[in-house]
């Protein structure tokens, strides 16, 4: 705290003399510019993770259908694979983070 209160003491005091000699428009476009800066890297940063994490359920989900299959064959012969990724695939995500969050 001791090294961050400094900083934001210095950032109010730029703050204000900026806000001083700044027209009020100029200031209204920098403050949209940061905004949009901001919310640019914190959506970019959100679908990365989101794409991370989808990547790393479906894999665990095709890992799972696959030990599923070699255990259990119904009476055609087939796997059920075919099945079991399209209940997958139907879901949303909150349902897939919710069963990942259920097993551990």
């Amino acid at each position: 705290i001791l090294q961050l209160e400094p900083m934001t003491i210095l950032g109010a005091m730029i703050g204000t003399t900026i806000y001083d000699f700044i027209p009020d428009v100029m200031l209204v476009a920098l403050m949209i510019l940061l905004l949009s800066v901001t919310a640019y890297k914190t959506l970019a940063k959100a679908n990365k993770m989101y794409e991370e994490e989808t990547k790393e359920l479906m894999n665990e989900y095709k890992q799972r259908v696959i030990m599923a299959s070699e255990n259990h064959n119904d009476d055609n012969g087939e796997t059920g694979i075919v099945e079991a990724s399209t209940d997958y695939e139907s879901m949303t995500h909150h349902e897939k983070m919710n069963n990942k969050n259920n097993e551990t």
